[in-house]
């Protein structure tokens, strides 16, 4: 088990700083949570996803 958590505390740190990501504007989690941390960015807001669509017939 202790291996198996080294292993995947590896691949969330190599996952966190090393791959960009297009949500993110290009940035790593890593850089988004800096930015997001200093009042760089602002958050975005995922609740515009739940908007439902009226249809009248």
């Amino acid at each position: 088990m202790e291996q198996l958590r080294i292993l995947s505390d590896k691949w969330v740190e190599a996952y966190s700083s090393k791959h960009p990501h297009t949500s993110m504007k290009g940035l790593t989690p890593n850089q988004k949570c800096r930015l997001v941390g200093d009042g760089a960015v602002e958050t975005e807001n995922h609740n515009s996803l739940a908007k439902s669509k009226t249809v009248t017939i």
